[in-house]
């Protein structure tokens, strides 16, 4: 029976041999969540920015995205896809939900609903301190691009597959070293993301950058991908057109739509 845990569930269960096991959404959970849930959204004080509502056919709430670090896609393309390393990975003690390998993430809505008065169609609110999310990329930027965060992964893995097929080692040792190695590159990520979320000064100070200058980069520190591969984005100052300004547009909607959460 495999030891290697690399599929998504709400509770891990055997094989799994995570102890206790474990729940990705509770191990992905940001410590903001609490905190959000008490602080009031600037421009509408009877909401919080713990959820946010979209959807034009169905009302949909997000509160957080419990990112994988190492993506389930990509472990399961780059490992577990493998035949040749079958025999190694059914004797690796790894789980793909746990703690160590999670991430809670906002999602561009978070943001928008943050800055932006959506209640009133979406307007730019001014003067606003920094959410307790800042610093954190956007969960749905970049994460899956071209270039963007998953390819980036997947490479990783590829040169981490590469290594254990050409291991000479025997199979329980080379499984020790792979749960090791996959733990290790799981803080690679976690490192990776923290310092994107600095980039131009960090979120708040890069939001403030690009209400002055639409056409900068202000939008570095909010894309999960690394600088040359980051998608421009130009900000949504009145009268632009622009990905970010749509998706202000279709939240506003939902709002009217389907009213508070």
């Amino acid at each position: 029976m495999s030891k290697f845990c690399a599929l998504r569930t709400d509770k891990c269960s055997p094989p799994c041999t995570s102890n206790p096991p474990s729940e990705y959404r509770e191990n992905g959970k940001p410590e903001w969540v609490e905190w959000a849930a008490l602080t009031p959204i600037p421009g509408d004080p009877q909401r919080t920015a713990l959820t946010f509502i979209q959807g034009s056919k169905k009302k949909v709430t997000k509160d957080y995205e419990a990112h994988h670090l190492l993506c389930v896609a990509c472990v399961t393309e780059m490992l577990a896809g493998e035949a040749k390393l079958r025999e190694i990975l059914e004797q690796t003690e790894w789980c793909i939900n746990a703690k160590k390998n999670m991430l809670g993430m906002p999602l561009w809505g978070h943001t928008l609903q943050w800055y932006c008065d959506l209640a009133a169609g979406g307007e730019l609110l001014e003067n606003v301190a920094a959410p307790r999310f800042e610093n954190v990329p956007q969960h749905d930027y970049d994460h899956n691009s071209k270039e963007g965060y998953t390819k980036e992964v997947k490479r990783s893995l590829a040169t981490l597959a590469e290594k254990v097929a050409k291991s000479t080692d025997k199979h329980e040792e080379v499984a020790g070293t792979l749960k090791h190695d996959l733990e290790d590159l799981s803080d690679v990520y976690r490192d990776k993301l923290s310092n994107r979320g600095m980039r131009s000064g960090g979120t708040h100070n890069a939001w403030k950058k690009g209400s002055e200058h639409p056409d900068s980069d202000w939008y570095l520190p909010f894309s999960m991908a690394n600088t040359g591969s980051a998608e421009k984005r130009t900000f949504p100052a009145p009268n632009i057109d622009s990905k970010v300004a749509s998706k202000i547009k279709r939240l506003a909607a939902a709002l009217l739509n389907w009213g508070a959460t």
